[in-house]
């Protein structure tokens, strides 16, 4: 009997633990934000020297207390806390996480501090020598005015996180062996890491920035830059960055990376780019993973005339004020969303244009939404999955919908690449020119409406499908390779030698959407297929017939006729006939031809009718592997070899 007891105890227990899981699950308001009190006099004995014992703050001399202790100073809290600390100790930011968005002007002068505090503990012998190996760690500090750290030289790490900088905030040839950190910061205005040299990560995770510089950077490790939000341009052109560079679920307006090179990954699945890409010329080591990356809303007749969706479900700092049943008051939400977005950018304490109306103003070809991905030397895998290059419209404003004008690969090489396109109505061209791709792994069942591709060359090629049992389909957002490692295997494979997987290689190439109207990337993709011993006599038949269609057009009819043939193909070919004469002369009948235009057109149509009885032979025999002319020449040589038998009998 007691042995049931238990097991009545053990299933009592996970019910009660089903039930109280929601409860535990259910996240506190994120902008429930606890007072923050005053700073108090440091509670250990600091040895000053006399200039900063009357320059120096409470504030600033009761942070200086926490670094010396190797702690953290969390402004907001008023405590040193364990900058480390294990699972079972309270987390003193997370309360805070959202306070430099809120009312950040609320710690004016409870949480001030001086560029002047931070380059003098940074770059003073007598200060940076008594800072334990952790860092300059502050979390929580208000900088109302410019700071400028540049052309600063330490050996620490330098954090700065959760603070609010309202003028901006100058690293110029700043220089540390360690890390920077600016996680979870509200920076104003520009972030100029132009020519840093940081020997460890650069972290601007969670925050929100405007233009962020770092052109010809070195960054030792990382860029890590997840699910923040950048209100201007982020531009790290001739940066070299050892690590990966991070931007998973963040929210951007235009990415410059002109010439840079990255020694690890490039990481922007589910992020959101409301105006443009340009990676041209980058060296990327590892991979490039583009996995439902979207393009952000478009705002007719207000300004900036786009934005993002704050109201999608991928996590992100945007998406965690914009859930009214986690809010007890939403107007807080909005705004938080005003001080993130809506009265950004800024400069020089001021509000500045938007990147997005600037660049609507300008005609240039170059200013326009695209995404560039042109000569780009990719050591890993290209996974390009689920982009259709939409920009939804955003329903207030009561606009249409439009697209990015251009995704180009032109001049880009790659190790391998995925490619995988999402059902919409896009009309934004997808350009490949001169790419070359090893292991090609590519899903056709659905195709954008326009594509312009020319020189083409791959080395394999094989076709996947969606499947319900694999990876392809499984949506797992903290899998960095979510979507891209897809292993071909039977149950996820679109055979190449079905007719259906044929009939989308046919239609990719040979339709209106193939707006190159080159045949050699179908071409040289049969070849690849055939490479694999598969029969591809259908192919090339569809190969022939394609690279013959503008043969035979000399005369207005068969003009006609091969255009509507190929603009409506479920005609019968009667159809066509018929409405060709009519398009073709119909419209000519008013303006009668002399004889001579009548013989003119009569020898054309009997040329293309000739032209027309041969094309069907030189697609057969090619389907085969004979070329017609190689033909054509063996039959003469065997006319000549028999007239010559016949003079030697005579």
């Amino acid at each position: 009997m007691p042995r049931y007891f238990i097991y009545f105890l053990i299933v009592c227990s996970v019910i009660l633990g089903a039930i109280a899981a929601p409860a535990r699950a259910q996240s506190p308001d994120p902008l429930a934000i606890p007072p923050t009190p005053d700073c108090g006099e440091p509670d250990i004995p600091l040895t000053l020297r006399p200039e900063e014992q009357t320059a120096w703050t409470v504030c600033e001399k009761w942070v200086w207390s926490c670094i010396v202790q190797g702690k953290e100073a969390n402004v907001f809290e008023k405590k040193c806390t364990n900058p480390r600390r294990d699972s079972d100790e309270t987390d003193y930011r997370q309360p805070y996480n959202f306070a430099p968005f809120l009312a950040p002007d609320d710690y004016i002068s409870k949480n001030a501090m001086s560029d002047s505090f931070v380059r003098t503990i940074l770059a003073e012998p007598y200060y940076s020598e008594k800072t334990p190996p952790l860092g300059i760690r502050i979390f929580g500090a208000y900088f109302a005015r410019p700071v400028n750290l540049e052309n600063v030289t330490t050996t620490r790490n330098l954090v700065l996180d959760g603070s609010i900088f309202k003028r901006g905030l100058r690293m110029t040839n700043f220089e540390t062996s360690k890390n920077v950190s600016l996680d979870g910061a509200n920076i104003r205005g520009r972030l100029h890491l132009m020519r840093a040299r940081i020997g460890g990560s650069l972290f601007l995770e969670r925050g929100v920035f405007d233009f962020v510089d770092a052109r010809d950077a070195r960054i030792g490790a990382s860029l890590e830059a997840s699910r923040s939000v950048f209100t201007d341009m982020l531009r790290f052109d001739r940066a070299h960055i050892s690590g990966k560079v991070y931007l998973v679920k963040s929210r951007l307006t235009s990415l410059n990376a002109w010439d840079a090179t990255v020694g690890g990954s490039m990481e922007l699945r589910l992020a959101e780019i409301r105006l443009r890409m340009d990676l041209t010329g980058s060296t990327i080591q590892g991979d490039v993973r583009l996995q439902e990356v979207t393009f952000g809303r478009r705002a007719d007749g207000r300004k900036p005339s786009c934005e993002w969706n704050t109201t999608s479900e991928i996590d992100h700092i945007l998406q965690e004020v914009h859930k009214p049943a986690r809010l007890k008051d939403p107007a807080l939400g909005d705004k938080v969303l005003d001080e993130m977005v809506r009265t950004r950018p800024t400069k020089a304490g001021k509000p500045d244009d938007s990147l997005c109306d600037e660049m609507a103003g300008n005609e240039k070809r170059t200013s326009r939404h695209e995404m560039l991905l042109r000569d780009m030397r990719i050591n890993g895998t290209l996974c390009v999955m689920d982009m259709s290059g939409v920009i939804e419209a955003d329903p207030a404003s009561g606009g249409k919908p439009t697209a990015l004008e251009t995704i180009s690969l032109d001049g880009t090489e790659a190790n391998s690449t995925v490619l995988r396109w999402s059902p919409s109505d896009s009309r934004t061209l997808w350009r490949a020119v001169n790419f070359k791709t090893g292991h090609m792994l590519i899903n056709l069942q659905a195709q954008p409406a326009r594509h312009f591709i020319d020189n083409l060359e791959v080395a394999f090629i094989s076709f996947v499908k969606r499947g319900t049992t694999t990876k392809v389909i499984i949506r797992d957002e903290d899998d960095d390779k979510y979507l891209c490692d897809v292993t071909p295997r039977p149950d996820n494979m679109d055979p190449a030698e079905s007719r259906d997987a044929q009939n989308r290689i046919v239609d990719f190439f040979t339709t209106a959407r193939n707006e190159s109207g080159s045949a050699q990337p179908f071409a040289h993709v049969v070849d690849r297929i055939g490479d694999t011993g598969i029969n591809t006599t259908f192919l090339k038949k569809a190969v022939s017939e394609y690279k013959l269609r503008n043969l035979c057009r000399s005369s207005l009819f068969f003009n006609t006729f091969s255009q509507r043939k190929q603009d409506s193909p479920w005609l019968s070919n009667y159809e066509v006939m018929r409405s060709s004469f009519s398009v073709a002369y119909a419209s000519n009948a008013s303006h009668p031809r002399s004889v001579f235009e009548v013989a003119d057109e009569g020898r054309k149509v009997a040329l293309d009718a000739i032209c027309s009885a041969y094309i069907p032979i030189a697609k057969y025999s090619v389907s085969y592997g004979h070329e017609p002319h190689n033909l054509f020449l063996w039959a003469l040589l065997f006319i000549a070899l028999f007239w010559l038998l016949l003079r030697f009998e005579s």
